[in-house]
């Protein structure tokens, strides 16, 4: 059997199975661009997702500063820290609450309005937790949401001396009544809420999925105090 390798027998092949080459290619420039993406893609527990309720966000460097400091405390798990400020006046902020900010995001900024009507889907604030979140010269002055039976699961925020750096919580003049049903257009006091399926909170996580040293989620609670209300002299 001649099995030679002739110019001609190649041009040949070439002129009839060029097709399967080319396809080649592309299945091959595919897959490696798929699985490029796959490994640099930042999973569940290395992205905290900040879903917050104002009027106006200020865009700063709030997020960055606290990647760096997490950093410098040899804590390298979170890749990616990102605000999602909505106002509740937008005609679409229920559909984005319950898709995004209930769903997806680690920790919530809610008016007291939204913040009671979804206040079974939030973490509870032990006291562990709140050592945790809280510093300690803030505790004393610390507010808390509370359910029907006591238990604490949200944190007001609005009164922090300066978070109108980044988040304004003012409402302008209030309507008076307040039309019934938009209540949540016009609130005054402003809640930080933990999702109990953030891959961030430790043993804390709902299902128990958490790495038990994951606890970045209370570390940005207790930042985000520090920064916008530090201790007097500090």
């Amino acid at each position: 059997m001649d099995n030679k390798v002739t110019k001609e027998r190649l041009n040949n092949h070439l002129e009839y199975d060029w097709f399967k080459y080319v396809l080649i290619l592309i299945v091959s420039i595919v897959l490696f661009i798929f699985v490029f993406r796959q490994i640099n893609v930042n999973r569940s527990f290395e992205q905290i997702q900040i879903f917050a309720s104002c009027y106006e966000y200020k865009s700063n460097t709030f997020c960055e500063d606290t990647l760096a400091a997490l950093q410098a405390e040899d804590d390298k798990t979170v890749r990616e820290l990102s605000f999602n400020p909505q106002n509740p006046r937008s005609s679409e902020f229920t559909t984005l609450l319950s898709t995004q900010g209930n769903i997806t995001s680690d920790l919530l900024i809610l008016g007291k309005s939204y913040a009671e009507g979804y206040k079974g889907a939030y973490l509870q604030w032990s006291d562990e937790i709140v050592e945790l979140c809280v510093p300690e010269y803030y505790r004393a002055a610390a507010q808390f949401l509370v359910d029907d039976n006591g238990r604490r699961y949200g944190l007001r925020i609005d009164g922090l001396k300066n978070i109108g750096d980044i988040l304004n919580f003012n409402p302008g003049e209030l309507p008076d009544p307040i039309p019934e049903g938009k209540e949540g257009e016009y609130d005054t006091e402003f809640y930080v809420l933990i999702n109990p399926d953030s891959y961030n909170i430790g043993k804390y996580h709902k299902k128990g999925k958490a790495k038990e040293s994951n606890v970045q989620t209370f570390k940005v609670i207790k930042r985000l105090i520090e920064v916008y209300n530090p201790q007097a002299g500090a």
